[in-house]
C-alpha cells in the first residue's frame, strides 16, 4: 500500500512539474521550466526563438512539439496537426473544403473547381479566361477564333501575332509564303525552306537528288536517308 501511495505521489509531482503555471507563454501545454514551453496546444508550434508558441496559419501545421511547417501542394493544413488533401482537382486551397487554385482547363467557383470557358487553357476562375487554346486570342475573358491560318492573336479577329508554317503575318492577317518556303518575312523574302530546298536571297531552290538539305543546287549538305553517303556535296 505504501509504495503505491508513493508512486501516486511521484506521478502527481511529475504532472504538476510538466504543466505551466498561470504567466506562463499564451497556448503553451507543457513547460521545462517557468516561461520555456516546450510543447504546444494543437494548431500552435513552437517558435524558432524556443520557449513560445505561435498560430500556425493557413497551409501549415504542427504536432505541438516543434514548428509550424508547410503543406506539400495540394494539401492543407490550416493549423491543423497534419496535412488534409485539398478538394478534388485543386492545386492549392485555403482549407480542405476552400479551393484557391485548380489544375489546367479549370477555375475556382464558390471554393471548388469547374471548367474554364470555351477554348480556354487556363481561367482564374470558371469565368474569367487567362490562357486560351491553339487558334484562339483572348478578349475580356473570353477565347476568339483567330483569323485563317494564324496560331495566335492578340486581338481576334483583327491582329494576328503569329501565323501557320507556309504564311506571315501582314496587317494583322496571315498571307501565303513563296513557294517550297517554310517560314518568310514578306510574300518575296523566305526565312526557312522547306525539306529538300535550299535558300538563297530569300528564295528556295530545289536541291539535287536524294539531298535533304543543300547551299547550293549542286552543293548537298545533308542527304535525304542512311542509305546515301555525302561526297563532295553529292549523295551516292
Amino acid at each position: 500500500m505504501l509504495n503505491k501511495k508513493i508512486l501516486l505521489l511521484c506521478l502527481l509531482v511529475s504532472i504538476a512539474l510538466s504543466q505551466c503555471p498561470s504567466g506562463n507563454p499564451a497556448n503553451c501545454q507543457q513547460c521545462a521550466t517557468p516561461g520555456t514551453c516546450t510543447s504546444c496546444y494543437g494548431g500552435y508550434g513552437l517558435a524558432a526563438n524556443g520557449g513560445l508558441c505561435e498560430e500556425c496559419s493557413a497551409n501549415t501545421f504542427s504536432n505541438g512539439l516543434g514548428p509550424c511547417q508547410n503543406c506539400v501542394g495540394g494539401y492543407s493544413g490550416a493549423g491543423a496537426f497534419s496535412c488534409a488533401p485539398c478538394p478534388t482537382n485543386c492545386t492549392s486551397c485555403s482549407n480542405q473544403w476552400t479551393c484557391t487554385s485548380c489544375i489546367q482547363g479549370l477555375g475556382v467557383s464558390g471554393g471548388s473547381c469547374a471548367p474554364c470557358p470555351t477554348n480556354c487553357q487556363t481561367c482564374s476562375n470558371a469565368w474569367s479566361c487567362t490562357n486560351c487554346n491553339y487558334g484562339y486570342g483572348l478578349s475580356g475573358g473570353d477565347c476568339l477564333a483567330c483569323p485563317a491560318n494564324c496560331q495566335s492573336c492578340n486581338n481576334p479577329a483583327i491582329s494576328c501575332t503569329q501565323c501557320n508554317a507556309g504564311f506571315f503575318a501582314s496587317s494583322g492577317s496571315c498571307s501565303p509564303c513563296p513557294a517550297n518556303c517554310e517560314t518568310c518575312s514578306s510574300a518575296n523574302t523566305c526565312t526557312q525552306c522547306n525539306y529538300q530546298y535550299g535558300l538563297a536571297n530569300g528564295n528556295c531552290f530545289q536541291c539535287s537528288a536524294n539531298c535533304g538539305s543543300c547551299s547550293s543546287p549542286s552543293t548537298c549538305t545533308q542527304c535525304t536517308g542512311n542509305q546515301y553517303g555525302l561526297v563532295s556535296g553529292s549523295c551516292v
